[in-house]
């Protein structure tokens, strides 16, 4: 198994023996072979990059004749529709930022099956899980550490304010609250060359 990212720095606390970890750029990094993987899976990877269906392309062409390419991405919901203002505000702003400091486009993923046939992939399909934001949960630890993180880049950009994000920090932090942000969704497609 070989595990690749552009910071590898958590990835080197893994050991298993059939895990080999690089550090490899999937945008300008140094290609792989064709044919040279049965199974390739990646996790919030395409909704961050650039051109991101010519990379998904590529990526595609490393598959081994019969092998998956099984891509999983986030899809934002409609802040507007979340139960508190403070909470979508400080969402909007993150998509904002992610987008102008990336090109993020966290609705990329409804496209995901045609970017696979694209790609020449075929029993393309895709399915979708709705994420639960509620206290103590991973989306909520998500978001508090992204929050956080990102915070400041948020003010100094003008997305947001202080107030707003210590308020939407606080709901985040709530046991109580309860809502969702985020979707889930998986394609994947099969290689026939």
């Amino acid at each position: 198994m070989l595990a690749t990212d552009t910071d590898i720095h958590h990835l080197r606390r893994v050991h298993e023996p059939n895990l080999t970890v690089v550090r490899h750029d999937v945008v300008d990094g140094p290609e792989f072979r064709p044919g040279s993987f049965g199974l390739i899976h990646s996790r919030a990877l395409f909704t961050h990059l650039p051109d991101r269906d010519a990379v998904l392309s590529r990526v595609a062409g490393w598959l081994a004749p019969g092998g998956w390419l099984v891509v999983e991405e986030p899809i934002l919901l409609p802040t507007g529709m979340l139960l508190d203002p403070a909470v979508g505000a400080a969402l909007t702003a993150f998509e904002h930022l992610m987008a102008d400091a990336l090109g993020s486009d966290f609705q990329w993923a409804r496209n995901m099956p045609a970017a696979l046939r694209t790609a020449g992939l075929v029993e393309v399909d895709v399915s979708g899980a709705l994420a639960v934001t509620s206290g103590g949960g991973a989306i909520n630890e998500f978001w508090r550490v992204t929050l956080a993180h990102l915070g400041a880049d948020m003010v100094d950009a003008g997305l947001t304010d202080h107030m707003t994000l210590r308020h939407a920090l606080d709901r985040l932090n709530d046991p109580d609250y309860r809502d969702f942000t985020m979707a889930f969704v998986c394609a994947w497609g099969r290689s026939t060359s």
